[in-house]
């Protein structure tokens, strides 16, 4: 019995998923395909992907992290009964769903926020407010994640002793769900894409294995707010497993 049949077996510390959450990334290709596929799987995957347990495993499969991720160790053990992290908290950016996506050839899909919470269906963000959109998909299709009224602007930001190209946006768009897990309304405001890992193989044994990359999303969900700099995408990324120098 999985942790999510576990959750669901009892009702007396049964916690439902959050109202709000990221619906999904940019404006373009994903949002359609995330609520389509939702509908259609029903609320078991979502249960699946705003478990937090759940979800971190799922995340580990996809790009390696240290334990600070998910934030401040408290010295307890996880409840298998609860859909709670009892080992960690007030983490600096929460993950709120997290999952490979059946049936999708590999697809996965990783939402985080810092300073952004739900009040009687609205959306509300701090002055510091963060998205964070981690997506594997196959290569050479991470320019089908962004969606803004400018073109941007090239980037290369050095990180872990590695050089990761990418995008600035003076304003973009992404789609925020206020009512679980249908209801979204579109939020604008500054953001980076940049390629975190490019064509990684999903069997490294098999030398046909398909390839894929892996894209990162950092926006500010506040229209007119400071530009994502150099240092957030580095900030943000630091606990994942980047380049050697770490």
């Amino acid at each position: 019995m999985d942790d999510d049949q576990q959750w669901a077996e009892t009702p007396v510390k049964r916690k439902g998923p959050p109202r709000w959450m990221l619906g999904c990334g940019c404006g373009c290709l994903l949002p359609g395909f995330f609520l389509v596929a939702l509908a259609a799987w029903g609320m078991q995957f979502a249960g699946q992907a705003t478990n937090p347990r759940l979800a971190y495993d799922a995340l580990a499969g996809v790009l390696d992290y240290d334990e600070s991720l998910m934030g401040r160790a408290t010295g307890q053990v996880d409840d298998p009964g609860t859909r709670d992290l009892e080992s960690h908290e007030d983490p600096d950016f929460e993950l709120i769903f997290g999952i490979e996506i059946p049936f999708s050839k590999g697809v996965a899909l990783f939402y985080f926020a810092h300073g952004v919470r739900q009040t009687d269906d609205e959306f509300e963000a701090d002055e510091d407010a963060m998205i964070a959109i981690l997506t594997r998909l196959p290569s050479g299709q991470s320019g089908s994640l962004t969606s803004s009224k400018d073109g941007g602007e090239p980037i290369q930001i050095e990180v872990q002793g590695v050089t990761l190209q990418g995008t600035r946006y003076e304003e973009m768009e992404s789609d925020v769900s206020v009512r679980f897990p249908m209801g979204t309304e579109s939020v604008s405001g500054p953001g980076v894409s940049v390629v975190v890992l490019h064509d990684v193989a999903e069997d490294p044994d098999d030398p046909k294995s398909k390839l894929f990359d892996v894209v990162l999303i950092l926006q500010r969900p506040v229209e007119g707010g400071a530009m994502v700099t150099d240092d957030d995408v580095r900030a943000f990324l630091a606990p994942f497993h980047i380049g050697p120098d770490r």
